[in-house]
């Protein structure tokens, strides 16, 4: 993943990124990854729950 040089446009673009990363893991067949909800809302499909 390419990313700006500036801090605050890395932290705008990570925002986006992060919350569909444990979905990706999941997509991958990796074991499946826990996040706590007040840090961050994930993506994840319904279909895709567990």
């Amino acid at each position: 993943m390419n990313l700006p040089g500036k801090p605050k446009s890395i932290r705008e673009c990570l925002e986006v990124v992060f919350p569909a990363i444990p979905y990706c893991i999941d997509l991958i067949e990796d074991p499946y990854m826990e996040t706590n909800p007040d840090e961050m809302k994930v993506f994840r499909p319904v279909s895709a729950l567990k």
